[in-house]
């Protein structure tokens, strides 16, 4: 972490005294939300207050993700789609030269493939508690909606659930939804974000 801290200071310093001067635009990314706002471009980060931009980059829509997989038919591209969610990395993992159901075992369903402890590992490299946010999002997708529904499944307060659902509103992992005549409503559910 060190060597870290130490780029980022040197990072500053040619910030600070060449970059502003010159026409160079120097473009940071991450694929860790948190990793990229808490150590990059957080407080205690020597860069903090020197982003001119910041992006959240999106999946690729359906239509985007289609070029990916030319041999497949648009149902099962459909298919890769809902499973990928548009995610680049995971749209490169699935072979043009085997069908779709192998596809989904061997990258889905082997203990031993990159994407079988994705959802987890994303978890465990964003939150600090991932098991709880594990619990919502498992709650979310057997179809429970409301906060005092999703609270009442998980077995948590309601304003602890609550701050988790922040969180998660806050990865692009779920959604707050509100009713479509009345959006001050405390009638609200939660749904998966599906990009």
């Amino acid at each position: 972490m060190s060597n870290f801290i130490s780029l980022l200071s040197s990072l500053q310093i040619k910030i600070d005294l060449k970059f502003k001067e010159s026409n160079l635009f120097l473009i940071l990314c991450g694929s860790s939300m948190s990793f990229m706002e808490n150590q990059v471009l957080g407080y205690q980060s020597p860069l903090y207050g020197r982003r001119t931009a910041q992006f959240k980059i999106k999946p690729f829509t359906f239509f985007e993700s289609i070029d990916f997989h030319k041999n497949f038919d648009i149902y099962d591209k459909a298919i890769i789609y809902g499973i990928t969610g548009g995610i680049p990395q995971y749209l490169a993992q699935i072979d043009d030269n085997k069908d779709l159901k192998t596809n989904i075992i061997d990258n889905f369903l082997n203990p031993n493939s990159y994407m079988f402890e994705e959802p987890l590992t994303l978890l465990k490299q964003e939150l600090r508690e991932p098991q709880m946010y594990n619990e919502i999002i498992t709650a979310i997708a057997n179809g429970s909606s409301k906060l005092n529904e999703i609270s009442t499944k998980t077995k948590m307060e309601t304003s602890a659930c609550n701050k988790y659902l922040i969180i998660l509103s806050s990865l692009g992992i779920v959604k707050k939804e509100y009713p479509i005549l009345n959006e001050n409503s405390k009638k609200t559910i939660y749904s998966p974000e599906l990009a």
